[in-house]
């Protein structure tokens, strides 16, 4: 027995995510189910003894929004973007250079942000919520609503060596 194609769940950053792809039934059930207009919202525990194709359990870092790694530092910026001024690679499948990180921080409205996988992840992101770019992970955004206004941040174990990301306009910090 599989469950639907897309699941959504509040991750454990508090940002709703929907993990895309066949898994197996759940095993064990444990909590209650949270409804919302944009589908629904599953607690954590809910999907202990869940795994996907790749045998990752919900209690896997797989699921749950990644951290800069102690030690980085911001060195890069970029303007706020809006639905006027946001450069269409954001939009599309992308990456960062080696070594670089991101953090997308959302001002106003909301951004749906893509991290291909597999599983593939869909992290909705709002001003309590930001998203987290690993190193050469491959990932796009999406705005929600007209007035999503965002900024990403880029930070590096040795800023002075990292290279700044050549299609996107940053400024140093």
């Amino acid at each position: 027995m599989f469950l639907m194609k897309s699941l959504f769940f509040l991750s454990s950053s508090r940002c709703a995510l929907r993990l895309s792809g066949v898994l197996p039934a759940v095993t064990r059930a444990r909590s209650s189910v949270d409804s919302t207009p944009n589908g629904k919202f599953f607690q954590k525990s809910f999907f202990r003894g869940i795994t996907s194709s790749r045998n990752l359990t919900m209690e896997s870092a797989a699921f749950a929004m990644d951290e800069i790694p102690e030690g980085f530092r911001a060195y890069k910026r970029t303007p706020l973007f809006t639905v006027d001024n946001i450069p269409s690679l954001l939009l599309n499948r992308h990456n960062t250079k080696g070594g670089s990180w991101g953090k997308i921080l959302v001002s106003k409205g909301s951004l749906e942000y893509v991290i291909f996988g597999p599983p593939e992840r869909v992290f909705i992101l709002t001003p309590d919520c930001s998203g987290i770019i690993k190193t050469r992970e491959f990932h796009k955004v999406k705005l929600l609503s007209p007035d999503t206004e965002f900024h990403i941040e880029f930070y590096a174990a040795n800023p002075d060596e990292a290279q700044a990301p050549k299609h996107v306009p940053t400024e140093t910090i």
